[in-house]
């Protein structure tokens, strides 16, 4: 029997057997991507095509006064992948779906356990295999802020991956307690596979990480300090970096970012505005080399008075710095960790890591149940010197190092513009659905590895609640 499924047995059998309650609970996603990946150089490659994932989830939760015990599986599924959208380096994988048919090659579903903890209510502490996004330790009533928090702040660094039809999650101890409009949060924990592999029952033991946060929410602000300890001694498994000249470095990795977010809202006669700081810096070993990197990010927000409906403009500029000198034995590009990037690339061909982006967003809600947004961005590489990353966080044990780096042969900085649209919809208490397109115009960076530079993503999506 699996360890952990050995665990949800054990953490539903040790609940006190006195005034409990037991509930079942899950969900069910329903998704057809399609990409229109830049297209390769040569060869008979498949940029343009489409493929449907589905994921189901469904647990148990024995509720006490003082504790409860979860048991969730998961079964996810992916059908119609490409069997021709890897071209050779460094044009690399032609959309999503060329990373989901490369882990999983034929295999078209799985079922594992998602989650299996027990938690004690009265300490705040809960121990097994959960679900944990950093930055999301507590949930501001405004609601400007709680949208800022959960898509401008939240999984920066620390994710469960969850748009990925796989997702991850963490194996560990987790601790979180509030007091007033203080909050204290502490994870120790391993990632689980996922994300592109359908089998995300194996937990990544040589992949360490430490979590410490602090949060202050008030009614018009939130603001947090955190610190975070990572390691990543898988054996035998190459770093992606821009090392000059290159080598196959599986030596440890071990970093230390420390850093903090400050958001702050307020309203004059003519609306709303808001405005949010967020910045890290990391510190370590980079195999053998030193780790020396920042990341930091900086947005605005206005929503004009209106009697009903007013838009919400936004604008921002995030930074994830890049490697300048490949031969020095610095390595200054800022890693993403165990992120969530697609929330902050939502078409996701960039990481945050070596990359600036410049962008504005217009957000509406014609009424309670839906909501529209468009995007404009500006993508760029921080040093030219330095690769274009993708995808982001270890999600294997062996065989993948979890962040893709293509080489930059034009020498300019200039990526993509991203034009990206999405409608949201709740269509009654259990339902709701959302459409998506992204629009890639490729820049200098881009035409420098393929010959025709615009690309498309698009993908439709129900989320039903069983």
């Amino acid at each position: 029997m699996k360890p952990t499924l050995t665990l949800g047995l054990v953490v539903l059998a040790v609940a006190p057997a006195t005034a409990q309650t037991t509930t079942y609970s899950g969900s069910l996603r329903l998704r057809q991507e399609a990409w229109d990946w830049f297209q390769p150089a040569t060869g008979s490659f498949q940029n343009a095509y489409a493929f449907t994932g589905a994921t189901l989830r469904y647990g148990a939760t024995r509720t006490t006064k003082t504790s409860s015990a979860t048991v969730e599986l998961e079964a996810p599924a992916l059908i119609g992948l490409p069997t021709r959208a890897t071209a050779p380096a460094p044009q690399g994988g032609l959309g999503l779906g060329a990373l989901y048919r490369g882990f999983n090659g034929n295999q078209t579903s799985s079922l594992f356990v998602k989650q299996a903890f027990y938690q004690d209510k009265l300490r705040g502490i809960r121990a097994g295999r959960f679900e944990f996004n950093e930055g999301a330790e507590s949930t501001p009533e405004n609601p400007a802020l709680a949208w800022v928090k959960s898509q401008r702040v939240s999984q920066r660094l620390i994710g469960t991956f969850g748009w990925s039809q796989v997702g991850r999650s963490f194996d560990g101890v987790h601790y979180s307690k509030t007091k007033g409009t203080d909050n204290l949060t502490a994870v120790v924990a391993y990632p689980t596979a996922g994300v592109f592999d359908l089998n995300g029952q194996p937990t990544l033991t040589s992949v360490r990480v430490g979590y410490l946060a602090a949060t202050r929410t008030t009614k018009t602000s939130d603001q947090r300090l955190f610190g975070i300890l990572y390691e990543d001694a898988r054996k035998g498994v190459t770093k992606v970096d821009n090392q000059v000249p290159a080598v196959a470095d599986t030596a440890t990795i071990t970093l230390t970012t420390l850093g903090g977010h400050y958001i702050q809202s307020g309203e004059n006669a003519n609306g709303k505005w808001d405005v949010l700081g967020w910045a890290a810096v990391q510190s370590g070993d980079w195999g053998t080399q030193t780790q020396q990197a920042y990341a930091y990010s900086l947005e605005a927000g206005w929503q004009p008075k209106a009697e009903k409906n007013a838009p919400w403009y936004r604008v921002g500029y995030d930074v994830y710095s890049g490697d300048g000198n490949p031969t020095d034995g610095k390595h200054q590009t800022f890693s993403p960790l165990l992120n969530t990037p697609r929330i902050y690339a939502r078409t996701p061909f960039f990481a945050e890591a070596n990359s600036r982006d410049l962008f504005a967003q217009a957000i509406f809600h014609p009424d309670k149940k839906t909501t529209l947004r468009a995007d404009l961005h500006h993508v760029s590489l921080d040093k030219a010197s330095d690769r274009w990353y993708a995808a982001g966080g270890p999600f294997l044990s062996a065989g993948s190092f979890g962040l893709i780096g293509r080489t930059n042969p034009s020498g300019g900085t200039s990526l993509a513009d991203l034009i990206d649209l999405s409608a949201d919809r709740v269509l009654d208490k259990r339902t709701s659905a959302t459409v998506y397109v992204g629009h890639l115009l490729g820049s200098t960076v881009v035409k420098g590895i393929y010959p025709d530079s615009k690309g498309f993503f698009a993908y439709g999506e129900l989320n039903y609640k069983l």
